[in-house]
């Protein structure tokens, strides 16, 4: 006799009853239809309110229907009409901001904008294509670009005028370390150091924009980390290097001896943040330096990093007027 165990009967498998079947098939094609459907009532009837995305472009307007615009034999009707839906669906500008929104928190990526290091972002199209190009094409360009350089000098200093040329880094320029490593790699030396270098050789006036940021740039934020520009500090910096400059070409002996300020500006939202078409843009704590006004003056607290708003007040014959400054 043996002494294994007597297997037990598997039990049979309960299958769904007619009327659950029926109810899971008839929401999902209730769903489906649902889908279908819905981004032409929300054309129709505008019943939810979306946020219309920023593109940085017009969008096709409505094409005026005629005969001829349907029955001739490139039909521009209904090619006007094509682009026209395209930029005007329901949903649309919901679902390509979830799109978006998935590329940029799972996958840390987008199609307008490199996302780099310590919050930073930067345009790819600037970074990847014009850059890149004038990069490829310096050797080919430079003696043109020289040459209109010289003859900007000349046509000003006909007329009394200092001529000062001011080449000004962008941001990846100032901070390639915050890149992603994936991103396209341009050369070693960029047109823009060949420029510089070939400034510190010639004879024209000209201010080091670059190497001025270079050496305060432990001492803080000098760009946006959400917008292409950089902030008003770092333009402090190269405009007080700029008049130093010029009172040294001038013999006038001005000098810019008033101290930097920083102040912090608080959760603002740039360009290249709005650009990753998100439903809420990454924010940032950035930095300005209010301007420093003699007499009477008041500035207004900032809520955008690219407004001052400052009034001087002045007695003009007994009567107190509000200046905006010149």
């Amino acid at each position: 006799m043996s002494g294994r165990k007597a297997r037990k009967p598997d039990r049979p498998v309960e299958s769904p009853s007619p009327a659950g079947s029926g109810r899971i098939k008839g929401t999902t094609i209730a769903l489906f239809l649902l889908v279908l459907v819905a981004p032409g009532l929300q054309s129709l009837t505008g019943a939810f309110a979306i946020p219309v995305l920023d593109e940085n472009r017009s969008r096709a307007s409505r094409p005026v229907f005629t005969w001829h615009g349907v029955l001739s034999g490139d039909a521009p009707f209904g090619k006007q009409y094509e682009k026209y839906f395209d930029d005007h669906y329901g949903f649309r500008d919901f679902l390509i901001r979830a799109k978006h929104q998935i590329d940029f928190t799972v996958f840390h990526r987008s199609d307008e904008v490199l996302i780099g290091r310590d919050g930073y972002l930067f345009y790819r199209s600037v970074t990847e294509q014009q850059q890149l190009a004038q990069d490829l094409a310096w050797e080919g360009s430079k003696a043109r670009l020289w040459k209109n350089l010289h003859d900007l000098h000349d046509h000003f200093a006909a007329r009394g005028i200092l001529f000062v040329v001011l080449p000004l880094p962008n941001k990846n320029t100032l901070y390639p370390e915050l890149l992603p490593s994936w991103t396209i790699k341009r050369p070693k030396v960029t047109a823009f150091h060949h420029l510089r270098a070939m400034l510190a050789k010639g004879d024209l006036p000209w201010v080091d924009a670059y190497q001025t940021l270079v050496d305060v740039k432990r001492d803080g934020q000098l760009f946006h980390r959400t917008d292409f520009h950089w902030n008003d500090v770092a333009a402090a910096f190269v405009g007080r290097a700029l008049v130093d400059e010029l009172g040294r070409r001038t013999d006038t002996g001005v000098r810019w001896d008033v101290p930097v300020d920083r102040a912090p500006l608080v959760r603002f939202s740039g360009g290249e943040a709005l650009s990753l078409g998100l439903f809420t843009p990454p924010r940032e704590d950035t930095w300005v330096s209010p301007p420093r006004m003699s007499g009477r003056s008041r500035c207004e607290d900032r809520r955008d990093p690219f407004i001052y708003v400052c009034k001087l007040r002045r007695e003009v014959q007994g009567t107190l007027l509000t200046l905006l400054p010149p």
